[in-house]
Formats: structure tokens, sequence, C-alpha cells
């Protein structure tokens, strides 16, 4: 992926449960998530993947990229059905999600390359380091950017043991009680059970 790339290729759309904002989500997404990712660059909560050293050269497995309009979209659909959700999804501006496998050889160089992004971003940036695991072949690390006691952006950087790196950036007014249903909902893996200290 290189950095400032104004077009998205959607290799693999994410699976929802067969229910009304599944199937508005899921005619929605064809249409409308390729485009610009730079749309939210100016909001401090937001995370160009490309800045970040990601040390892979072919096209992500998956790519979910939910901006502002979309998620507005759902949440009045959602509303009815659940109106606790409706009011988190309208607090957020973008939701993007990258993965990009990687050869089971290489699990030890990717984990070091991943950790070496992760302390970089850190020292650059104004976030606040809040997870950082670290093992031999799979490591996980989550940045949160703080405005006063707000959470207005989510970094998260996953080496996963099936051979896959994640990088996921959600901007916006965040509860971060209710990350995981986030997860759940769009079929994000490492978001369902996300544990963040308070």
């Amino acid at each position: 992926m290189k950095a400032g790339s104004s077009v998205i290729r959607i290799n693999l759309i994410f699976k929802l449960t067969a229910t009304s904002t599944g199937v508005l989500l899921g005619v929605l997404a064809s249409v409308m998530l390729c485009g610009s990712v730079l749309a939210q660059e100016d909001d401090p909560g937001y995370v160009d993947f490309g800045t970040l050293d990601i040390p892979f050269e072919g096209e992500s497995s998956v790519e979910i990229l939910l901006r502002r309009p979309l998620l507005r979209m759902v949440a009045e659909s959602s509303r009815e059905e659940d109106p606790e959700f409706s009011e988190l999804l309208a607090r957020l501006q973008l939701i993007h999600v990258q993965s990009f496998p990687f050869d089971a050889d290489d699990a030890e160089y990717i984990n070091e390359r991943v950790y070496r992004a992760a302390e970089r971003f850190d020292r650059r940036n104004d976030w606040e380091r809040v997870v950082r695991v670290i093992g031999r072949r799979e490591s996980s690390f989550i940045s949160l950017k703080m405005d006063r006691n707000r959470v207005t952006g989510l970094l998260l950087m996953v080496v996963d043991p099936k051979h896959e790196v994640f990088y996921v950036n959600i901007v916006g007014d965040i509860d971060m009680a209710q990350i995981g249903r986030i997860g759940r909902r769009f079929k994000i893996s490492q978001l369902e059970d996300l544990k963040v200290p308070k």
C-alpha cells in the first residue's frame, strides 16, 4: 500500500447477519467503499496507515472503510432495532480496517517490524499507549487519541498467529465500553473482545 493513495480496492467485504441493518450495509458497502481514505485526514484521531511503515508490498486481503455518511445511514437504519448502537455509530467519523497476510516463515521478522512501527508512532504523535502485548511471533498494540477525558481516536495494530497483520483506526467520539459491539456487528474479530485498561 502506498502512502497517500486516493483509491482503495476492496478485496473482501465483511459478512453480516441478514438483519435489515446488514442488508442495507451490504448494499451500500459495495457501492460506497471505494474512495479517498484522506477524507478524514484533518481529524486528530485519523491515522494514515501508509505512514506506519507497513512491511508489505502486495494488496491487503481485507479492507473495511466506513466513512461518516455510511455510518450515519447505518445508524439511522438501526435506530428502532437497537437505539443504543445507533447512537454509538452516529458519534463516529470513520472505521478503517486493513489486513495483510504473510508467510509463516516471516512471523518473527513481521512481528519485529510492527513493534518498531508502533514504537515510532508513539514517539512521533501525541497519543496514549494503553496496551502493549509482545510475543515472539504475535503481538498487539493499542493507542488512543485523547481530548480531555474523551477518546477521539483508536489505533489497533495486531500480528495475528494465523499469519496476518491487522490495522484498525476508529475516529470520532468513541465509547470504549461499547467498542466490542462494533466488532461484533461488523465482524471485526480484533475488536469483539477488546479490553482496554481504564
